[in-house]
C-alpha cells in the first residue's frame, strides 16, 4: 500500500502511496507541492507523496485509497 521510495529520483522525505496510475495526472494537477511522480516512476502504480505538505486527514485518505487499490486487485499467483 505504502513505501519509502528507494530511487535517487525521489524527493527526500516522499512516501510512495499505490494507486492506479491512470488516476495519476488528476492528483497531479489537482496538487503539485504534494505530489510527484518522476519519469522513473511512469511505470508503478503509484504517487509519490512529499509528507512535509501532508497534513494527517489527507494521510488518511491517502492511505484508504491506497488500500482500496491493493485489496481490490486479483492476486498474481
Amino acid at each position: 500500500m505504502a513505501c519509502v521510495p528507494t530511487s535517487k529520483a525521489a524527493d527526500p522525505n516522499s512516501l510512495l502511496i499505490r494507486m492506479d496510475r491512470r488516476d495519476r495526472p488528476a492528483l497531479l494537477a489537482e496538487a503539485p507541492h504534494l505530489y510527484h511522480a518522476p519519469d522513473h516512476y511512469s511505470g508503478y502504480d503509484g504517487v509519490l507523496i512529499r509528507l512535509a505538505h501532508c497534513t494527517p486527514e489527507r494521510a488518511h485518505d491517502l492511505f484508504a485509497m491506497a488500500h482500496k487499490f491493493a485489496t481490490s486487485r486479483p492476486r498474481k499467483r
